[in-house]
């Protein structure tokens, strides 16, 4: 037998399987994989001997039922067993084992419910299109597998847009098809109010429908009903779930082994609530809190009132009915403190407590319904900013923004989930977090790996707001094919990955995708390389495209249509030229990749310096500017890039020139890690682009060259946060290093 590392299966999803490869995700962390096939029978049928998994059992029964029309009909089944895993077995809530033997039952081994569903979603990975026929095998092997986090999860905001109880179960499908285990559930926002609660129907009667169509998001515009009498007769926008409608997504979810974890954010983004009952209002004149990202009325609750502490404790009275989890998210961010601060009921609760400022008074309200919570057995999370003034003692910390405060949060001995916008916002542009970074990012930062504190990382999850996405379609463009990418980083362990192996495999998805009716980000035409630099000539290719998709192109500059040329043999380039290609499926479009093919104009070798030209400059820019344009640039010359020649910490750009000596020709891959933008070109080709605000996050391209010296630039924008810039080269069978600066000149 020969061990292989494979990947993990969907529920329901059938993709092709050949004699030495298996298309999962995600990747399970050992499998070994014989030559030999077993034999379907004309049938399918689970059994086992353990009285508690008998709703399991008959679920997936109801399931290969419902995929295969002759599953229960035959006379000679596969059997799939459940085995209760042995005393001492390691396979921890939710590992399994899979053994599938030639002329033998297909065998789970667990030692929970979730480990059996897991083993199952493995098994329908496995199991062909269709049973009927003599033809029906499946490859003989065995799986060892478990997650590497305990939270891997999705977020999905219902307050901005909301979507329904249909979308709101096909979303969780696709959660437990890949093997995560966490619907963090944004009820309460802002944009309207979600869920029923019945001691105060105006927060649903009222709050759950805001005036206007609903198209777009202008937060500083948000207003809603005063009175039922205004709702019916103005243009509202709006809806929310009953509590019979929200037990039922509960019973739902706990049966595909996801948990769901509501959020009822407090104190801030709560317009809804005030709205609908002005009792919880801050007193006070203040208007307006003066900020252009907030409503233009009171969104925090009065932290000075003792009505507030009442109405929240009575909210999540209802709450806790509803949601049997261990944990409540009660948000904590973004608090927008200007009417604490001229508010006389909150100075007076700060005066009582001895508070020093609002952010105390923050922690105050915050360890308050933290105790509350904890004494009817739950746990609270909320967002990062919840440290701010004092943690409480036994909250859960989602880090979003302020990520300085991890260290301080795990040496006190807390818990973290990790949503960095970068690259967990998948409501961000696949330019600015692209199924790539999201596979590439490790959720434990590098201080903590192998270190007592990486088991206080719970794990991770994509977070979904939808200010701009109005309709199911645009979700599920926004978060697909990047929850694939999530659910493998969150499930294996990270020796065990590789985003190569990654891409292929995921090319066997989208027809799986398509199945479910998901309007997935259409993949784009992966090019042997998008930069070509030759003598004489050189030839572009493109890998196959995944199933079902064709690729068409233009090679005279031209944006690439419909009608375009398909692509059905290698390219043959003997002069500049810029080839635009897309891929297509029925009448839907990728993405240009773009392709610049150019001659190779030799630079002499005499009279060049070490290092390179650096330029500085300060200024507020969103993208990086033209230096050519600008003032009071400072310049150097430096060994290699570096961001030590800054001034300051925020809004300033940097460019780096001079030459790069390729030592032989081949393929090289350049990459750019980078908070904020980062460019680099070759000569007039630019070969990474990766500019624009954004946090930390990798970019590459590969280049097909000759061997020479070229010239090099490399430019970086700095606008606020962190400072980050690593520029690296992969030379032909070679590792990804610094470049170094042995390589570099001017």
């Amino acid at each position: 037998m020969k061990q292989l590392l494979i990947l993990s299966a969907l529920l329901g999803f059938q993709l092709p399987l050949s004699a030495d490869t298996l298309s999962l995700i995600p990747q399970p962390n050992e499998i070994n994989l014989s030559e030999n096939r077993l034999q379907l029978g004309d049938s399918l049928k689970i059994t086992s001997e353990i009285p508690e998994l008998a709703t399991l059992v008959e679920f997936c029964q109801q399931t290969l039922n419902s995929k295969y029309p002759t599953a229960s009909q035959g006379d000679h089944p596969t059997l799939i067993t459940f085995r209760q895993a042995a005393d001492g077995h390691k396979l921890g809530d939710e590992g399994y084992t899979l053994e599938i033997k030639a002329d033998q039952p297909i065998t789970i081994t667990a030692a929970t419910p979730a480990g059996f569903f897991y083993g199952f979603q493995t098994v329908l990975q496995v199991l062909p299109d269709s049973i009927e026929g003599t033809d029906a095998s499946i490859q003989t092997l065995n799986i060892t597998d478990q997650p590497r986090f305990k939270w891997r999860g999705m977020h999905l905001d219902e307050s901005r847009h909301f979507f329904g109880k249909d979308f709101v179960k096909k979303y969780i499908d696709l959660l437990a098809a890949y093997k995560m285990n966490v619907f963090h559930w944004h009820l309460i926002d802002d944009g309207g109010w979600r869920l029923e609660i019945k001691k105060y129907p105006k927060l649903t009667e009222l709050g759950g429908f805001r005036k206007g169509s609903g198209q777009g998001w202008r937060v500083t515009e948000l207003a809603f009903p005063k009175s039922m009498e205004e709702r019916d007769s103005t243009e509202v926008y709006g809806g929310y779930y009953t509590q019979d409608d929200v037990r039922e997504i509960v019973a739902y979810a706990k049966q595909r082994n996801v948990r769901v974890i509501p959020e009822i954010e407090m104190p801030g983004h709560s317009l809804p609530a005030i709205s609908a009952y002005p009792e919880l209002a801050c007193g006070g004149d203040l208007v307006s809190d003066g900020e252009n990202w907030t409503p233009s009325k009171q969104n925090s609750y009065c932290a000075g009132k003792e009505f507030t502490f009442t109405f929240l404790e009575d909210v999540l009275k209802e709450v806790m009915e509803l949601f049997p989890d261990e944990y409540i998210h009660i948000g904590g961010d973004e608090v927008v403190k200007a009417f604490w601060n001229q508010c006389p009921h909150c100075q007076t609760k700060m005066r009582e407590l001895e508070l020093k400022n609002t952010n105390d008074l923050q922690s105050y309200f915050i360890k308050r319904m933290e105790k509350f919570l904890n004494a009817h057995q739950k746990r609270l999370i909320g967002w990062d900013e919840i440290t701010h003034g004092g943690l409480a003692p036994n909250a859960t910390v989602m880090f979003w923004i302020g990520l300085n405060a991890i260290p301080e949060t795990v040496t006190k001995g807390h818990e973290v989930i990790m949503t960095p916008m970068n690259p967990c916002y998948f409501d961000f542009a696949y330019a600015a977090n692209s199924t790539e970074s999201v596979y590439q990012w490790d959720p434990v930062p590098a201080q903590f790996r192998g270190t007592r504190f990486e088991k206080q990382f719970l794990g991770a999850q994509g977070n979904v707001w939808t200010e701009w996405m109005e309709t199911t379609d645009r979700v599920e463009y926004m978060i697909m094919p990047r929850m694939l990418a999530m659910a493998e980083t969150l499930w294996t362990e990270s020796e065990h990955k590789n985003l190569s192996a990654f891409q292929h495999r995921l090319n066997n998805h989208y027809a799986a995708l398509d199945a479910r009716d998901i309007h997935y980000r259409m993949p784009v035409p992966q090019p042997n390389a998008s930069t070509h630099i030759f003598s004489g000539s050189t030839t572009v290719t493109f890998q196959d495209p995944p199933a079902g998709f064709r690729v068409l192109m233009t090679t005279d500059g031209s944006k690439p249509t419909l009608q375009s040329t398909p692509y059905t043999q290698p390219i043959e380039v003997s002069e500049q030229t810029t080839i635009r290609a897309v891929l297509v499926k029925g009448d839907r479009i990728s993405e240009e990749t773009v392709i610049n093919c150019a001659q190779f104009v030799p630079t002499p070798a005499e009279d060049r310096r070490p290092g390179l030209i650096s330029e500085y400059v300060e200024g507020n820019w969103q993208r990086i500017p033209d230096f050519s344009t600008l003032e009071n640039v400072t310049s150097s010359v430096i060994p290699a890039p570096s961001l030590d020649i800054r001034k300051r910490d925020d809004h300033f750009a940097c460019r780096f020139t001079g030459y790069i000596e390729i030592p032989e020709s081949g393929l090289y891959t350049f990459s750019l890690g980078s908070d904020d933008g980062s460019i680099l070109k070759l000569g007039e080709i630019t070969v990474v682009n990766h500019d624009g605000p954004h946090g930390f996050t990798t970019k590459s391209a590969n280049a097909l060259l000759e061997k020479g010296i070229y010239p090099f630039e490399v430019s970086y924008l700095e606008i606020t946060g962190g400072q980050q810039l690593e520029v690296s080269i992969t030379p032909p069978n070679g590792v990804k290093t610094q470049i170094p600066a042995s390589m570099l000149s001017h």
